[in-house]
C-alpha cells in the first residue's frame, strides 16, 4: 500500500484497509504506483505451494520488474504477517536470479524480512543470493548473533547484530 503522506498528529487524514472484501470484483492494485524503480524485487509469500516440489517462478514479484523467484521445496505456514515458508537451510530454499538486486550495476540495496528459527542448535542460512556478487544472511550460533555479508565483486563487508533465539525478528 502506498500512502503519499499522513502528517504526524493529523486528525483529518487516514486510510481504510479491507481484507478479504468480497465486494471488490477486480483488483485495484497498481505496482507502478506503489513500487518505484528503486524496488527491484518484492515477494509477499502469498502463494500456496506444495512441500518438496520445485516450482519455477512461483513466488511472484510485486514490482514492475516481474523478477519472480523459484520455490525449491519448503512448507507454507502461518507467519508473523500473513503466510511464510518453513525452510531447512539446505534443501528447502527460495531462489532468485539475483538480477533483482544487482540489476543496473546497483551499488546500494537492502534485504528485509521476518525470521523465526525453530532451533538455535545449529547455524542456519536465512537468505543467500549468488550472482558473481553475493549476499548472505545467517544465524551464527557461535557468536549468538545474526550476520550478513555483502560481496560486490571486489570487497566483502560484514555486519552483525540481534540475538539468535526462537522469537520473531525483522
Amino acid at each position: 500500500v502506498k500512502v503519499p503522506n499522513i502528517p504526524k498528529g493529523s486528525t483529518n487524514d487516514y486510510i481504510w484497509m479491507y481484507y478479504n472484501n468480497s465486494g471488490v470484483a477486480t483488483s485495484t492494485q497498481s505496482a507502478t504506483n506503489t513500487w518505484n524503480s528503486y524496488y527491484r524485487q518484492v515477494l509477499h509469500f502469498k502463494e500456496s505451494l506444495d512441500d518438496e516440489v520445485v516450482s519455477r517462478g512461483a513466488l511472484k514479484d510485486s514490482t514492475v520488474e516481474a523478477d519472480h523467484a523459484d520455490h525449491i521445496r519448503g512448507d507454507d505456514l502461518p507467519a508473523k504477517i500473513g503466510k511464510g515458508y518453513c525452510m531447512d537451510g539446505t534443501a528447502d530454499i527460495i531462489s532468485s536470479t539475483g538480477d533483482a538486486f544487482w540489476n543496473n550495476n546497483n551499488q546500494h540495496g537492502a534485504v528485509s524480512g521476518w525470521v523465526k528459527l525453530n532451533s538455535t542448535a545449529v547455524s542456519s542460512s536465512i537468505f543467500v543470493s549468488q550472482e558473481g556478487r553475493d549476499i548472505k544472511v545467517w544465524a551464527d550460533v557461535a557468536s549468538g548473533t545474526y550476520k550478513a555479508t555483502f560481496y560486490d565483486g571486489t570487497v566483502t563487508r560484514e555486519i552483525s547484530g540481534g540475538t539468535v533465539d526462537t522469537n520473531w525478528h525483522h
